[in-house]
Formats: structure tokens, C-alpha cells, sequence
């Protein structure tokens, strides 16, 4: 009987309105050995999480999107499709009622804008460490 085993994936999907801050967070990241997948709208992050399988969804709150799509509703669809995906959000302003709302959806990590690099290693290295435990 032959026995499959299910590869880890290093794939890391980063989600940004603004292109800039997805090629530094996503460079930043590849140089550390990880695959990156970028989106700069919800509905591409939407069919990315659809169609591939991520070790760890990295996603801004406030997405500017034509339409009135947010990261809240990135992480939403994730939580449907992927729900052992962790996911590390970040933005440069949230309301307390937006990290209510990310905790209830299981998001433990919250980063600040602007995102040291070194603080965002550390986390994604936590996250996925976690996500291979489980």
C-alpha cells in the first residue's frame, strides 16, 4: 500500500492595494527563501486563495477596491476555503472594532504600518511553524 504524503508549501500570498508595499513585503520575504504570490485587489486575492493552497496569507485591512471589497473580506473567504491558513493582517490604521472583528476571525497577528522587516519575519516564521504543527 502506498502512502502519500502532503508537501508543505512555502507559498505566502501577499495582499496590498498599493504595488510597492506587495514587491517589498514579497521581495523582502523571497530573499528568505519563500514563494511569494502577490494581489492588489480583493477579488485577485479571492481567486489566488481558490486555486492555490498557502502556508500563510499576509493581507492589508483597508484595500482600496473598486468594489467595496476589504482585507476583512479577504480573510473571510480565506477562513471559508483555507481555514488552517494563518493569517498575519496588517494596515496602517484599524479601529478597535476592525481587531475585534480579526480576532473573532482568528487572525492572532496584527502588524503596523510602517512594517519592520525584522518583526515581520519573526511573525511569518511563527505562523508558519504553527501552521505545521497543526
Amino acid at each position: 500500500m502506498e502512502t502519500q504524503t502532503l508537501a508543505i508549501s512555502e507559498d505566502i500570498l501577499v495582499v496590498d492595494d498599493v504595488p510597492a508595499i506587495c514587491w517589498l513585503l514579497g521581495g523582502y520575504l523571497a530573499t528568505k527563501g519563500y514563494r511569494i504570490q502577490t494581489a492588489t485587489t480583493a477579488r485577485a486575492a479571492c481567486e489566488l486563495l481558490a486555486a492555490t493552497r498557502f502556508a500563510l496569507l499576509i493581507t492589508d485591512i483597508h484595500l482600496d477596491d473598486r468594489q467595496n471589497r476589504s482585507g476583512l473580506d479577504v480573510v473571510k473567504f480565506a477562513r471559508r476555503n483555507q481555514p488552517f491558513t494563518p493569517v498575519i493582517a496588517i494596515s496602517g490604521s484599524a479601529l478597535p472594532d476592525t481587531l475585534s472583528q480579526l480576532l473573532a476571525l482568528g487572525v492572532e497577528t496584527f502588524l503596523s504600518k510602517p512594517i519592520l522587516l525584522g518583526r515581520l519575519e519573526e511573525a511569518v516564521s511563527k505562523a508558519i511553524r504553527t501552521e505545521r504543527l497543526d
